[in-house]
């Protein structure tokens, strides 16, 4: 019995919630991988450009934790057998991450007001 590999990660992976993005060009799914969130933000966002930084950066046989911009965090790995794809799994939030604010306006500290010099 054949069994497809990246089948069965996506398999496991959906049973705890994660997605299984693949990263080759012409980079079609890549803006999938973080739900959304970059396409909601940036509409003009360049997926090629960090679709093959990405490419060009993941090293056969490695498993690289990658952190993003917004705290999340994704694995990023390539098959010995696909030298032009690689994959993206993720992404989820660090217990260190959720116990920091995302963002300085989500700050519990409150502002100083301003003084003005006589």
């Amino acid at each position: 019995m054949q069994i497809d590999l990246i089948d069965a990660l996506q398999r496991v992976l959906a049973v705890h919630e994660l997605q299984l993005t693949p990263l080759a060009e012409p980079f079609d799914q890549l803006h999938r991988f973080d739900y959304g969130l970059r396409d909601a933000l940036d509409p003009q966002f360049d997926w090629d450009a960090m679709g093959r930084a990405l490419l060009e950066t993941t090293p056969e046989r490695a498993l690289l934790l990658m952190e993003g911009t917004f705290g999340m965090r994704y694995f990023i790995f390539r098959l010995p057998d696909e030298g032009d794809r690689a994959y993206i799994v993720g992404p989820w939030r660090s217990a260190a991450s959720r116990e920091q604010p995302m963002c300085g306006i989500c700050s519990t500290s409150a502002a100083q007001p301003a003084t003005r010099a006589a």
